[in-house]
């Protein structure tokens, strides 16, 4: 036969069944190799395997064992059922999704893959949470394994670290690298490693005077900042000093360190004398000295005397002359 006119809408083979009667098992092509089936076409709906192309349907399936299908079929969207009850498919909007198939071919989708906006993958399924599972290993048929499971419920984001059978807990919970060196680790006993100890790092926004804390850098072991005033840990001299400006590494003026066993000094940051600035009360704002303690001391702003040791009275009114140092010897409040 030659096709050999362009107008012309050629058919090179050509069966027109009128079914009025005839067995489910009715085929319209059966393809054999020493008397066995090698591929069948049969009716639409009948429970033997088909391949039809119809006008509106595009359908490939094996009902009777549920092994795999295609199907386009009205109300139905076009679907796979891969093995088993499990089946996959994609949605007449473009979803692709995964179900169990027990009930029925077409039944209700458990998880769902869909196109958000250009260039963004969603997984969602209307209200039902979603979980995405990364395995490290997997083995024994799913007894033994070591993955984590990234959740978002109303916690928040989840991540969990799991194992079962022969698995085992990782080192870290999280491991934020670049170039294969490590950035950032969530360790899994719940401490933070960030970096090395000779790189400066930003742990929170310093913008407008927000906290920040930095690490490792200028020989401090931490920098802490809000405003115009940071706090500093400097492992050179195991001091801890504040300053006034916005310069991370500046020089302090005000530290506390260690002099000597069981005696902390104040500096101006360096070794300068420091100096220690206590607010006067009334006598009548001290606290119980029972209540502080011996040893505790304070400033007034109202004692009556100056004697040395002797216990305070306050005169209810702030003055110069009144303005004296007291301490507790755990009964009463003492000047000196």
């Amino acid at each position: 036969m030659d096709w050999n006119d362009a107008s012309t809408a050629f058919t090179g083979l050509k069966l027109n069944v009128t079914n009025t009667a005839s067995l489910a098992g009715s085929k319209l092509l059966d393809l054999q190799v020493g008397g066995t089936s090698k591929f069948e076409v049969g009716a639409i709906g009948t429970s033997s395997t088909s391949f039809v192309f119809a006008s509106g349907v595009s359908t490939a399936w094996t009902p009777a064992t549920g092994a795999w299908a295609f199907g386009s079929t009205g109300s139905a969207p076009p679907s796979l059922v891969t093995e088993g009850s499990l089946g996959a498919g994609l949605t007449s909007s473009g979803k692709f999704w995964w179900g169990n198939t027990s009930t029925g071919l077409y039944s209700t989708r458990d998880v769902v893959l869909a196109r958000d906006d250009a260039g963004i993958l969603a997984q969602r399924n209307g209200t039902a949470a979603q979980t995405f599972r990364l395995y490290n290993t997997w083995g024994n048929n799913g007894v033994d394994f070591e993955r984590t499971s990234l959740t978002r419920d109303s916690s928040g984001l989840v991540i969990d670290a799991q194992k079962g059978g022969t698995g085992a807990d990782p080192t870290n919970l999280l491991d934020v690298k670049l170039d294969g060196t490590s950035r950032f680790k969530f360790n899994s006993n719940g401490s933070l490693t960030f970096g090395s100890s000779s790189t400066f790092y930003s742990v929170l926004d310093g913008a407008n005077g927000n906290p920040v804390l930095y690490g490792g850098s200028n020989g401090a072991t931490f920098i802490f900042q809000t405003g115009n005033y940071g706090v500093f840990s400097f492992a050179s001299d195991i001091a801890l000093g504040w300053n006034s400006t916005t310069a991370f590494n500046s020089t302090r003026d005000l530290a506390l360190a260690r002099d000597s066993a069981g005696v902390v000094k104040i500096t101006d940051g360096s070794t300068g004398t420091g100096y220690v600035k206590q607010t006067p009360v009334l006598v009548s704002a001290l606290p119980a000295a029972a209540t502080v303690g011996a040893g505790t001391r304070g400033f007034v702003s109202d004692a009556t005397a100056t004697t040395f040791a002797s216990v305070v009275t306050g005169s209810g009114t702030a003055s110069t002359a009144g303005t004296v140092p007291v301490y507790s010897d755990g009964t009463d409040w003492r000047i000196g």
